[in-house]
């Protein structure tokens, strides 16, 4: 929440950067690295699960219980994010009604450090990208 930002984008194997995203009301988005199945089973299970009343939602239930803490309550968008960011090319793509943005890859393969400036207030809007880390970690 100190870092304030306007969008957080996350990887399909955790919820760890949509949950922080809804917890300090910033947007949040899916960063897809493979054709997006995650999204394409939520979507079918959602609308399968829309067709029998009083259906179980385990995943709902389950982002549900960590985000009521925060003061959070669970959308649908908390699992799909609000976009969904695609690094490939549109004939590879799995069909969905979800809405994603086009990402060109940039190589870059070379040691870093958290700067500086990272630790100071902002002083304009930024974008925090979580690896997926809190899955393992």
């Amino acid at each position: 929440r100190w870092w304030r930002p306007d969008l957080v984008v996350w990887e399909p194997t955790t919820y760890a950067g949509a949950i922080a995203a809804e917890a300090c009301g910033a947007a949040h988005a899916r960063l897809t690295w493979s054709p997006d199945f995650y999204g394409l089973m939520r979507s079918r299970y959602v609308r399968l699960r829309d067709e029998v009343p009083g259906r179980e939602d385990p995943l709902r239930d389950w982002l549900s219980r960590r985000l009521e803490p925060l003061g959070g309550t669970f959308a649908e968008h908390v699992p799909q994010g609000h976009f969904t960011i695609d690094q490939l090319p549109g004939p590879l793509r799995m069909r969905t009604d979800l809405r994603y943005v086009d990402m060109g890859y940039v190589p870059f393969n070379g040691p870093a450090v958290v700067p500086r400036w990272l630790r100071a207030d902002p002083e304009r809007p930024r974008v925090a990208l979580t690896l997926g880390l809190s899955a393992v970690e």
